[in-house]
């Protein structure tokens, strides 16, 4: 007779990669932000923007990531992913710096 065994351990939430202090966006592209965390029981991502996110269609959260669908210029800001379980809170950010895409002749 064979028996399993599965052990659970609970750990507070970790960054597996923090997000980069600056991150470049193109005006009319989309870009994705990826909030790159572990931890048991899951934890939770929240996202939130310094002005804040207009909401509608432009923002959604997929997972632990956010996708920002045809950048303009007031996209541009500080977005923070906020990571919550019992067992802690972490915070993480960047400066999303929008540009317009070069023209070229």
């Amino acid at each position: 007779m064979y028996y399993c065994i599965v052990i659970l351990f609970k750990a507070k939430p970790r960054f597996v990669r923090r997000l980069k202090s600056q991150t470049v966006a193109y005006v009319e592209k989309t870009t994705v932000l990826q909030c790159m965390v572990e931890g048991y029981p899951k934890p939770i991502v929240t996202w939130f923007r310094t002005p804040p996110m207009r909401p509608g269609k432009h923002h959604s959260v997929r997972g632990k990531s956010l996708v920002i669908h045809k950048i303009n210029k007031d996209d541009g800001g500080v977005y923070m992913c906020r990571v919550t379980s019992k067992f802690g809170s972490l915070y993480d950010g960047t400066l999303l710096i929008v540009r317009d895409v070069g023209k070229f002749i």
